[in-house]
């Protein structure tokens, strides 16, 4: 009976013991001091070849942040004042509109929509004069707005739909995009390389481990 009992327990620590097994043998194994001892040997063998210590990995976290979101904030106060400055007096002329509807080009509806638009951006530009390591993500919403901005008034103003005064409120914009852009630096452009242009090759895991 103890080899049929040590065999079912062998085979449970395979996982390979139907339940009925496992409880006929464990009748056998508690009455048993030869056969528990050697099941106790025998299980704690088996943890031990299958459980072990976690190998030591270096942090690679720092290293791959500043890869992925190389902000480079810092440039001096100047930038971040100017681009708060420029976010306040956006979101003064927002408001009218926002609040009021009150756009002389526009129907109240559409003078709220556009309120509601610049009063988003200029809540962007604040922040990012607030938290500059932010910045970077601000870059593609200033510089579609800036662009779209630009080519739209031009556009209006060459078509005497709109007055160039009164389209260049629009400068806040190109200046605010510029600025979040400093703040931003230009993180993933590639760097030159003879003719061609390609993104610098990041150091292996273990080289950054080294």
């Amino acid at each position: 009976m103890c080899r049929e009992a040590r065999e079912v327990w062998s085979a449970h620590l395979d996982g390979e013991a139907t339940p009925l097994e496992l409880r006929a043998a464990e009748r056998h194994i508690d009455g048993c001091a030869g056969c528990s001892a050697w099941c106790d040997a025998t299980g704690a063998l088996a943890r031990r070849s299958r459980i072990r210590a976690a190998d030591a990995v270096p942090d690679l976290a720092p290293d791959i942040l500043a890869r992925v979101h190389p902000t480079r904030p810092g440039r001096g106060d100047w930038v971040r004042n100017a681009l708060a400055v420029i976010g306040l007096t956006q979101l003064v002329l927002a408001l009218p509109a926002l609040v009021l509807g009150d756009e002389s080009t526009a129907p109240v509806h559409t003078a709220r929509h556009l309120g509601a638009m610049t009063v988003a951006l200029a809540i962007g530009f604040i922040y990012c004069a607030w938290r500059p390591e932010r910045a970077y993500g601000m870059v593609p919403v200033a510089a579609a707005m800036a662009a779209t901005l630009l080519a739209t008034g031009l556009l209006d103003v060459i078509r005497g739909d709109a007055p160039a005064l009164g389209e260049s409120t629009h400068l806040l914009e190109m200046a605010g995009f510029g600025l979040v852009w400093a703040l931003a630096g230009t993180p993933g452009l590639p760097r030159r390389r003879g003719r061609r242009w390609a993104v610098a090759a990041p150091p292996s895991i273990g080289e950054q481990a080294a």
